[in-house]
């Protein structure tokens, strides 16, 4: 992951989503919420690829690089990795 948060260009926090009470409740770390972000990352010859990531965070949106929740593929467009974001979003949202 260290090689990935290095070569960050972009990070877009989209959604901070409360995570369900059993979750915070079985939790041995401090966060109560979901953080879904759309990271852009600079690949060789100056393209940009797009991806959808979720991260433990707190209400205001404090977090952890290192822990990861989840990662999309790749897309090539910003507006693909926002559909997907919204996508993401939905289905964290329907575990609250």
């Amino acid at each position: 992951m260290n090689t990935l948060t290095n070569s960050y260009v972009d990070f877009f926090q989209k959604s901070i989503i409360p995570l369900p009470s059993a979750d915070i409740e079985n939790s041995t770390i401090s966060y109560s919420h979901w953080l879904i972000a759309i990271e852009g990352h600079l690949e060789k010859k100056r393209k940009y690829s797009w991806r959808v990531a979720v991260y433990p965070s707190s209400e205001v949106g404090s977090f952890n690089w290192n822990e990861l929740v989840y990662q999309s593929e790749s897309f090539d467009s910003f507006n693909a990795a926002c559909a997907h974001a919204r996508e993401t979003e939905a289905e964290y949202k329907k575990a609250i």
